[in-house]
């Protein structure tokens, strides 16, 4: 594991090259040493186009320069509540203070971040929250269109390359637009707190409570059953290109399809079903949806919600009702990971390869290499502030995962070694760590 104590923008250089796989031009790495950094003074959201003694998140984005460290002044503590989105489209790295909570909040209105493609942009030590994007409803005419889809409440990253650490993205979400005309489809919600056709990592930060909802379908005259909502995928995370995740936690997310508009119909998480024609909706990925590469290395993933895979879910060969057809490439790969307690649509729907060392509750991931734990109860608290910069589940005494992790020590996918967990504290070497995001303390 890269060590925490580098200069955070080398930590971003080697990232760029080690974590996310091969970048195909390396004159666009950022540099190892910021070209200056810039420093936030304040938690009004303005933008009088200086960057100076009186400065905004705003104000500091729009003067960066490439490769810029952007920081908050000391005993700057507090939420930022934006009017619009901050749009990324330089290199650049946003650092919250180490002790003091920042929250950058969307106020349930607004997406926070948009990343342009190409871009190196990353997150330290900030909490994030109220992303919020609703797709606009097809128009009401007889000849209307179907809902649009709504993608990334709190952050979409369109071929950017993005790194979140010591960080949580919490309550965050996506709603695509109602069936507008005769019988036209509700749209999708995608990624509801992230969407990203790029490259993520995320390491020691959390992902809870994050929702991704489908759009309800209109009624029809011609269809007695009505028309069928939009698909909710990927409670958290969206992800088409390569996703790295490392003592992270994803908890309580869901992915939630829609119902149809009339008809006999079974609403609810799940979506609707109805008794005759083709109007239904499914959420798929309650934690993560991915169509490609995903490498997760001592993580916890639990009470996630979705009808098909409610933590993890990979896009197979068929398209959506929407038309969505994305062809997929990669896999799913896990190590030293627990997988639990996710409801409804089973913990996995996808086929993962273990590396090794994992739990899932009710065995749905298919695991079956060395040191694989299938079936069982993890015994853990629910999700809470255990000490560290995020929201952790801590592992109560007598849980299968404390010691069962790899005898030879954690390591990451690259086979460095995970030397704490997601709080901080020292995981053992040489020994076997615990499965999960999180170390027993003895």
């Amino acid at each position: 594991m890269i060590p925490f104590e580098l200069p955070l923008l080398a930590i971003l250089a080697v990232m760029s090259v080690d974590y996310l796989i091969p970048i195909s031009a390396a004159s666009t790495l950022p540099s190892e040493t910021p070209t200056s950094t810039l420093t936030v003074t304040k938690l009004d959201d303005t933008n009088d186009g200086n960057c100076n003694a009186d400065c905004s998140l705003r104000e500091a984005i729009a003067a960066a320069d490439p490769n810029d460290l952007i920081s908050f002044s000391s005993g700057l503590a507090g939420t930022i509540t934006l009017d619009s989105t901050l749009v990324v489209s330089k290199n650049l790295t946003i650092k919250g203070p180490d002790k003091n909570v920042i929250l950058i909040s969307g106020n349930n209105a607004v997406r926070i971040f948009y990343v342009n493609a190409g871009v190196h942009f990353t997150i330290k030590n900030l909490s994030i929250s109220g992303g919020s994007v609703k797709a606009v409803n097809g128009s009401p005419d007889t000849l209307g269109r179907a809902g649009g889809d709504a993608r990334g409440g709190a952050l979409y990253s369109d071929g950017g390359i993005v790194t979140i650490i010591n960080s949580t993205f919490s309550d965050n979400g996506v709603t695509g637009g109602a069936g507008g005309g005769d019988g036209r489809w509700g749209g999708q919600g995608m990624g509801g707190a992230v969407f990203s056709t790029g490259a993520l990592v995320m390491l020691n930060s959390t992902f809870s409570h994050n929702q991704a909802k489908g759009g309800p379908g209109s009624p029809s005259i011609m269809q007695p059953s009505g028309s069928p909502g939009g698909e909710g995928m990927g409670g958290a995370i969206f992800s088409t290109g390569t996703l790295v995740t490392v003592n992270s936690t994803l908890s309580g997310n869901k992915a939630i399809g829609e119902k149809t508009a009339i008809g006999s119909a079974r609403s609810g998480l799940w979506g609707g079903r109805i008794l005759f024609g083709d109007g239904y909706s499914y959420g798929y990925g309650g934690a993560i949806f991915t169509t490609s590469e995903v490498w997760m290395s001592n993580c916890t993933l639990v009470d996630n919600t979705a009808s098909k895979g409610s933590a993890i879910y990979r896009l197979g060969a068929l398209p959506f009702k929407n038309k969505l057809v994305i062809n997929p490439s990669g896999a799913i790969t896990i190590k030293n990971t627990l997988i639990a307690d996710n409801s409804f649509g089973g913990n996995c729907d996808a086929s993962i390869i273990s590396e090794g060392y994992n739990i899932d509750s009710d065995g749905t991931c298919g695991l079956q290499a060395a040191g694989d734990l299938t079936g069982i109860n993890p015994k853990l608290e629910t999700l809470k502030d255990n000490g560290g910069a995020t929201l952790t589940h801590a592992l109560l005494p007598g849980s299968p995962a404390i010691d069962s992790g790899n005898p030879a020590g954690c390591t990451d996918h690259k086979g460095k070694a995970i030397l704490t967990d997601q709080r901080g504290r020292i995981r053992p070497w040489g020994d076997q760590c615990d499965i999960g995001a999180f170390e027993f303390s003895r």
